[in-house]
């Protein structure tokens, strides 16, 4: 070996140029060999189980990692019971397959409910399609899509404005043929709680087991069916019946607001959309020129009663629950799984870096890294969906804003210069996959107050009608202005919420035209037009308006006829 190492040290006195690249070369070869063993050569580091990885620490799977479904469930079961939770008699009402989502399905609900599984074949909500289906048959693909589109038309118009079985049979039929759902559905929103668990499969795809992938059918279906509630009421009022018109109402009014304590947004989504849909029929209850005024009363404080839609801290509660372990569920699947990214890219519309998960082989990835980083960025979502503050939450916003512009050219700048992704080693991709995903998934999406607001000042709007409606059927005429509705049919003048002001308020000489309104999310005044205008500008102005006054024009005078 002496001998060996002396022929070395003599050959590289007589040819030094030779000796250097020798050794520059074995240089980079060795640094090769050490970069391909650290980013190939290591299988994925272990996920940590750790309030600042994985957020919760139980359950956990047979795997040791966290069981997010089961813990979702166990947060939202708490103190409910079957005797006073409303999912179960929705459940009754939509069966134990909603929406052909498979009997598997139901029967998991039932489970995770505690009570009997549902058998097929029961008296449960006949959906559109099943309804069209049994109508429809024998007719040509032309002229069933012809029909399908008529009475999709047909059912909006109903739920929109009052009618007759004469305007509208089919959908008059279908509402009857779903008479005994509608009565589980009056029966569940008089319940107390709300315990919707989450249900996927217990084996298939792990792209098909993670909470992201819970299927909520019957969620949809809940709308369907306060969507006939509704209509079912602009039925009743047409025909005068205005005590079973209010129940209508007041059922959608609380299964809405039972809905939205649900543990994602989707629910939340589908409950604002609810209260919207029934706070337009309130209007057009109340300003009917043959409801007795002491309904008129009775339903105003029925109203004013309600609680909230949800609160502040409720919304808090349900992006630091759900949307953080979905995001979290799905990181540490894709340990054993990189491919996943693919499956959801549709929803993120963004492709990370090079290097970074299309590389072949894959390169190794600390996920602990992008844990921590996604969480932080959670972290700082939930403060701001969670502040009360108005004035805060926007300065918060702001600084989200900040956040996601820095990502976002982070994001570029890699894409520019890929080999920075691959040097950054197993953490550092980790914590660069963290920014990519936090980037494609947390954003003010989130921040929903001025939908929550708007669904508020819809609330507002009902009373108000109603105050409106009482004082025209005692005085003959609308008030001259808002504030001679005080006291006796209102405790306050109406404030806009979005203007800080009192309702704009518009009456006609003779009293018997009023345009009143709130000014909307946009804050701009519109002169009450909505978003739904047929002619002219749009708006998104929030407006009571009977008859027209002097200088409208026809095309914006009636949101209501009385």
């Amino acid at each position: 070996m002496k001998k060996t190492w002396n022929e070395i040290s003599h050959w590289a006195r007589r040819h030094p140029v030779k000796a250097v690249l020798a050794g520059l070369s074995t240089l980079v070869l060795l640094l090769a060999m050490v970069a391909t063993w650290v980013n190939f050569g290591q299988a994925w580091p272990a996920i940590r189980v750790s309030r600042e990885t994985t957020y919760i620490t139980a359950p956990l799977k047979s795997n040791g990692m966290p069981d997010y479904v089961a813990a979702i469930n166990e947060m939202m079961r708490e103190g409910v019971t079957p005797e006073t939770n409303a999912m179960v008699l929705l459940q009754k009402a939509t069966g134990p397959s909603p929406d052909y989502a498979g009997i598997e399905f139901g029967h998991a609900v039932a489970d995770e409910l505690g009570v009997p599984r549902l058998t097929s074949g029961g008296a449960y909500f006949v959906t559109e399609n099943e309804f069209l289906d049994a109508l429809l048959t024998g007719l040509k693909e032309d002229e069933r899509r012809e029909r399908v589109e008529q009475f999709s038309e047909e059912f909006r118009a109903t739920y929109s404005g009052p009618w007759t079985r004469a305007d509208s049979p089919d959908v008059a039929d279908w509402i009857e043929q779903n008479r005994e759902p509608l009565r589980q559905v009056h029966e569940a929103a008089r319940r107390s709680d709300y315990f919707r668990p989450a249900i996927v499969p217990s084996s298939g795809a792990i792209s098909e087991r993670l909470l992201m992938s819970s299927s909520l059918p019957d969620v949809q279906l809940n709308r369907t069916m306060s969507r006939m509630l509704t209509s079912r009421a602009m039925w009743h009022l047409q025909e005068h019946r205005f005590r079973e018109a209010r129940a209508d109402l007041m059922t959608v009014h609380r299964l809405a607001r039972l809905i939205s304590r649900g543990w994602t947004l989707v629910e939340v989504f589908v409950a604002m959309a609810m209260e919207n849909e029934a706070s337009e029929g309130d209007v057009q209850l109340a300003l009917h020129p043959d409801l007795p005024a002491g309904m008129a009363r009775e339903y105003r404080e029925e109203l004013r009663e309600l609680p909230p839609l949800i609160t502040v801290r409720a919304l808090k509660t349900i992006v630091d629950r759900g949307e953080r372990m979905a995001a979290l569920d799905l990181i540490i699947a894709m340990r054993d799984q990189p491919d996943l990214w693919d499956g959801f890219s549709g929803l993120y519309r963004m492709k990370p870096p090079p290097f970074l998960l299309d590389s072949t082989p894959r390169l190794t990835m600390d996920l602990n890294e992008t844990l921590i980083v996604v969480n932080r960025a959670f972290d700082q979502l939930v403060e701001a969906v969670g502040e009360p503050d108005e004035s805060r939450r926007m300065i918060l916003k702001r600084e989200l804003e900040l956040v996601r512009t820095k990502r976002e050219t982070l994001i570029r700048q890699l894409t520019e210069n890929p080999v920075s992704v691959f040097l950054a080693g197993p953490q550092g991709r980790g914590a660069i996959l963290g920014e990519c995903f936090a980037f494609a998934h947390i954003h003010n999406g989130y921040l929903i107050h001025p939908n929550l607001q708007a669904c508020a000042t819809r609330r507002q709007r009902s009373v108000l009608a109603l105050a409106l409606s009482e004082y025209k059927t005692q005085h003959g005429r609308f008030p001259r202005s808002l504030s001679e509705l005080m006291p006796e049919f209102l405790d306050e003048i109406p404030i806009d919420s979005f203007s800080g002001e009192v309702w704009i308020y518009h009456v006609s000489e003779d009293g018997q035209a009023i345009l009143t309104y709130s000014i909307g999310e946009d804050r701009g005044d519109d002169n009450g037009r909505t978003r739904n205008e047929t002619t002219g500008p749009k708006g998104d102005d929030i407006p009571i308006r009977v008859g027209t006054l002097p200088g409208a024009s026809e095309e914006s005078a009636a949101e209501v006829e009385p």
